[in-house]
């Protein structure tokens, strides 16, 4: 029997805070750190706050390497917008370079950069336009890349109700529970041979308008 693919969700704090809310909400089986996606595939989850592409390099390669990924789901950049010095060319461009760094010299078959999301309370004027700009470069760059791709997340973009925790910075439970659905749906667009999604997945994205 062939061995299932093996995927890594590697980013920020908001990754590491996915993983809070999952060990929360762990007696609610919806929420297990596998995804529930035991069937598709072998799923790891790894963040780390503050985390900028330059710290990701320097210090996360071996968790990387030691995983093995097949599949790599990279939720990075906000950290980086935060410095007022770099522009937004310069932030896309290390984005994508990280994501060819993950093909080519580690291996990944597949890379899904996640949209930078906005703050409601920013570290300077302009931030979230800067994001806006980033997300716009980064998608079409990947475009140009096979084994990548750009992925809005579902029930994060124009939100219905509000997704932020008090500091106006990271996601509360409405939003990390959005997150954690978006990331899920990610392995059911990439293996299409496993296209049955549960009963309450289908329920939450035809709420927001994904799920036909």
């Amino acid at each position: 029997m062939a061995s299932k693919p093996r995927a890594l969700v590697l980013g920020h704090s908001f990754v590491r805070r996915v993983v809070e809310f999952i060990d929360l909400h762990q007696s609610n089986d919806h929420y297990r750190r596998d995804l529930n996606l035991s069937e598709v595939c072998d799923v790891e989850i790894f963040g780390v706050g503050g985390r900028t592409v330059d710290n990701m390099i320097r210090l996360d390669l071996e968790v990387i390497k030691r995983n093995a990924p097949n599949v790599v789901v990279l939720e990075l950049g906000s950290n980086d917008i935060c410095d007022s010095h770099c522009d937004a060319d310069s932030i896309a461009l290390s984005l994508v370079a990280f994501t060819e760094l993950l093909i080519k010299s580690l291996s990944v078959r597949f890379v899904v950069v996640c949209q930078i999301l906005p703050r409601r309370h920013t570290p300077f004027d302009g931030y979230n336009e800067r994001v806006q700009k980033v997300n716009t470069l980064l998608r079409e760059a990947l475009q140009n890349i096979n084994s990548a791709k750009f992925w809005w997340h579902r029930g994060l973009v124009n939100p219905a109700k509000n997704v932020y925790a008090r500091d106006g910075i990271h996601l509360n439970d409405f939003g990390n529970e959005a997150l954690y659905r978006s990331y899920r749906e990610q392995f059911y667009l990439r293996y299409p041979n496993f296209t049955k999604r549960p009963e309450s997945t289908c329920k939450f994205l035809t709420s927001c308008g994904e799920c036909q």
